[in-house]
């Protein structure tokens, strides 16, 4: 799981979404296809089922992005 923090609540840019889910796909059992599908959604969307093993988790609403796993560039300024 990759979390974004968003605290005023404004849209998130395209690229840290990409960034985000390219970090999950590297972390992921799927690290080693081209392209990997990460599932996105918002927190309110996200719930542990009961019984649930740790990491587990349901989503009632989510968005699909396909993206090569890699760690992304680190930018210093």
């Amino acid at each position: 799981h990759v979390v974004i923090r968003n605290p005023n609540r404004k849209e998130i840019p395209n690229r840290t979404l990409v960034e985000a889910a390219q970090l999950a796909a590297f972390y992921s059992s799927g690290s080693k296809q081209p392209k990997a599908a990460v599932n996105y959604t918002q927190k309110k969307f996200v719930n542990k089922p009961r019984r649930a093993t740790p990491g587990l988790v349901s989503l009632s609403s989510f968005k699909t992005i396909l993206v090569e796993p890699k760690v992304g560039e680190v930018t210093r300024s």
